[in-house]
């Protein structure tokens, strides 16, 4: 079946961090039969790196750096980059591309993103720190929030194998579906199993910011429990529906999870309670006001605290 990725991108920098997304990148491009790509981003001239400097000492050397030791700083810093993540390539990984791209971490690496044709970015969730720091750092959520592809975060300790089992929050929403999508079109090629997970107030306490006094309201309470189960369980139905034919299901292994309570960490136990390695692969964004008021930033809680994979689809 053909990858439903033109291209793996991966952003090194010569950190741990980095070296795992390289790993997970390297098996996820020999699986899918994509092109690997190591991505160093690097400002693109001196006055760019100054005006990104917080360090006075750094400031004032860069201030006085000729054009020739820029070049030199950049290539010896790709040179460390690409290095580390040669070593870190799986084995029998195909020879990867090695490119530099110039700018801001973020935006460099979403432009570069852009000029390829149905990319995957897959980069570590930690930054590092002083001068590294600068090239690299924290700039995940920003490429998260501002990707148009599918963009893959992980930890320093990623797994050591592809995923066998794909996480898919869904909650009827078009981002939810196209999650489910994305993790199909995954598990048709790497035979890994799905589960959809709904997760729904199983009564008015567990609305944010809302249930605490609720069921105190007298006359109201008892018939809100019984309505609010039975909605939850009809949504549950109408989201897995939906995934499921947005996925075109033939032939896939899925599971469907209905849970209540808090949303992330819902997803989280899906996730945790796996003997085989696991990924979650979720929605960006948020839906209606009334879902966004049960979802939350659900994304960004998943995001500091998995210690799997994860995967955020547009």
């Amino acid at each position: 079946m053909e990858s439903p990725f033109r291209t793996i991108i991966v952003p090194v920098d010569g950190s741990r961090y980095a070296a795992a997304a390289v790993r997970y990148g390297g098996q996820l491009a020999h699986a899918l039969k994509a092109p690997l790509q190591l991505v160093h981003v690097f400002p693109a001239s001196p006055r760019e790196m100054l005006e990104r400097l917080a360090n006075r000492a750094e400031r004032i050397a860069v201030s006085y750096m000729k054009r020739e030791q820029f070049n030199a700083m950049r290539d010896a810093s790709a040179q460390r980059a690409f290095e580390a993540a040669r070593e870190a390539l799986p084995k029998g990984q195909a020879s990867a591309e090695e490119i530099i791209v110039p700018g801001e971490p973020a935006s460099g690496l979403i432009a570069h993103a852009q000029l390829n044709e149905a990319p995957l970015i897959i980069m570590g969730r930690r930054g590092l720190g002083s001068f590294r720091e600068l090239l690299l750092g924290s700039v995940s959520e920003r490429v998260v929030h501002h990707a148009s592809c599918p963009v893959t975060l992980m930890s320093d300790k990623g797994p050591d194998a592809l995923p066998s089992v794909l996480v898919v929050p869904v909650d009827g929403s078009t981002q939810g579906n196209r999650a489910a999508v994305h993790a199909a079109s995954i598990a048709r090629i790497t035979g890994a199993r799905i589960k959809l997970v709904h997760v729904y107030p199983r009564s008015s306490d567990e609305i944010p910011g809302i249930g605490a006094g609720m069921t105190g309201m007298a006359g109201i309470a008892p018939e809100m429990e019984k309505r609010f189960a039975d909605m939850g369980r009809e949504a549950a139905r109408i989201a897995f529906e939906g995934a499921r034919a947005a996925m075109n299901d033939k032939g896939l292994k899925i599971e469907e999870i209905r849970d209540g309570g808090s949303i992330h960490e819902a997803i989280l136990d899906a996730a945790a309670e796996e003997k085989d390695t696991s990924a979650i692969v979720m929605g960006r964004r948020g839906l209606s006001r009334m879902k966004e008021m049960l979802l939350g930033s659900v994304s960004q809680r998943v995001l500091h605290r998995a210690k799997c994979p994860v995967t955020l689809v547009s």
